[in-house]
C-alpha cells in the first residue's frame, strides 16, 4: 500500500511540474501585439536585447520551477517521514500485541498448571483418606456394608469436584492361623498357641481369590447402579488379588512365632486398597 501510494505521489508531482511549467511559459509567451512590439524592439535594439529578454525569461522560469520543486520535495519528505513513523507504530503495536498474547498464554498455562496441581492434590488426599480404613476383620466381608459407607462418601466427594474416571477397588486376603477343619468351619486359633500348632494357615490361592470378591447385597446394588447414578462418569473396577500380594511378609519358619504375632501380620494383609484414575 505504501509503495503504491509513493508511485501515485511521484506521478502527481511530475504532472504538477509539467502543468506549472506550461502555465508559466504561457504567461511569459508574448501575444500577437506583444510579438509585433518585440519584433520592432528587436529591429530597433538589435539581437542583444532579444537575447537578454530570453535569458531573463528562462531564469525566471527556472527560479519558479526550483521553488515549486523544493516545495513539492519538502512535502514528499514529510510524507515519507509520516509513512516511516506509521510503519514503526504498526510494528510496535504488533510487537506489543504479540507480547501481550504471550503473557496471557503464559498466565493461562500457569493457572491451568495450578488447577491441575490442586486437582491432583485433592485426589491424593481423598485416596489417602479412604485407605486409612483399608483393613477388614477376619470374619467380615471385604466388600460389605461398612465398605459401602466409605465408597458412598468417596463418590459424593468425587462428584463434587467433577471427577471423571475409574475407581479401582482391590481386595487382599490375609493368611490367618486357624483352628478347625473345612472352609466353612475354621476360626482364628488361640493367641497363646504357637503358629506351628495351628490346624490351618491361610487358604489356597483360588479360595483367597473367591473370598476377595465377596460382597453384600447393598454393595453389589450400589456398583450395579453406579453408571446410572453418575451418568457413566465414575466407573468402579472390582479386582481380587487373593493372598498373592501381602503388604507384610510372613515369617519363613514359624517355629517360635505365636499365633498372636502371626495373625497381626495376617490382619495387616487382610485389606482393601482403593485407587483413583482420572481420565
Amino acid at each position: 500500500l505504501f509503495d503504491q501510494q509513493r508511485a501515485v505521489l511521484r506521478r502527481d508531482l511530475l504532472d504538477s511540474y509539467e502543468t506549472i511549467a506550461n502555465r508559466v511559459a504561457d504567461e511569459f509567451r508574448p501575444t500577437g501585439n506583444q510579438t509585433e512590439d518585440v519584433e520592432e524592439l528587436a529591429v530597433e535594439n538589435g539581437p542583444s536585447r532579444t537575447l537578454q529578454a530570453a535569458v531573463a525569461t528562462l531564469a525566471l522560469l527556472s527560479m519558479v520551477f526550483a521553488a515549486l520543486y523544493w516545495q513539492r520535495e519538502q512535502s514528499w519528505q514529510a510524507l515519507q517521514a509520516q509513512q516511516t513513523q506509521l510503519k514503526q507504530e504498526l510494528e510496535n503495536q504488533r510487537m506489543s500485541e504479540a507480547e501481550g498474547s504471550l503473557q496471557s498464554r503464559t498466565q493461562l498455562d500457569n493457572y491451568q498448571q495450578s488447577l491441575g496441581a490442586m486437582y491432583s492434590a485433592t485426589l491424593d488426599s481423598l485416596e489417602w483418606g479412604i485407605n486409612q480404613r483399608a483393613s477388614y476383620a477376619f470374619d467380615e466381608l471385604p466388600l460389605g456394608d461398612s465398605r459401602l459407607a466409605a465408597i458412598e462418601q468417596l463418590t459424593d466427594q468425587l462428584t463434587a469436584i467433577g471427577f471423571s474416571g475409574a475407581v479401582r477397588v482391590e481386595t487382599h486376603v490375609g493368611n490367618f492361623c486357624m483352628s478347625g477343619a473345612g472352609m466353612a468351619d475354621y476360626e482364628l486359633a488361640s493367641d497363646n498357641l504357637l503358629a506351628v500348632q495351628c490346624d490351618r494357615i491361610g487358604v489356597s490361592g483360588g479360595e483367597a481369590y473367591e473370598f476377595g470378591l465377596r460382597q453384600s447385597v447393598a454393595f453389589a446394588n450400589f456398583i450395579r447402579l453406579s453408571d446410572q447414578r453418575t451418568a457413566g462418569r465414575i466407573r468402579y473396577e472390582i479386582v481380587s488379588l487373593g493372598n498373592a500380594d501381602p503388604v507384610m511378609s510372613y515369617p519363613a519358619i514359624p517355629d517360635n512365632v505365636t499365633v498372636s504375632s502371626w495373625n497381626k501380620i495376617a490382619a495387616s494383609n487382610n485389606r482393601v486398597n482403593i485407587s483413583l484414575f482420572p481420565e
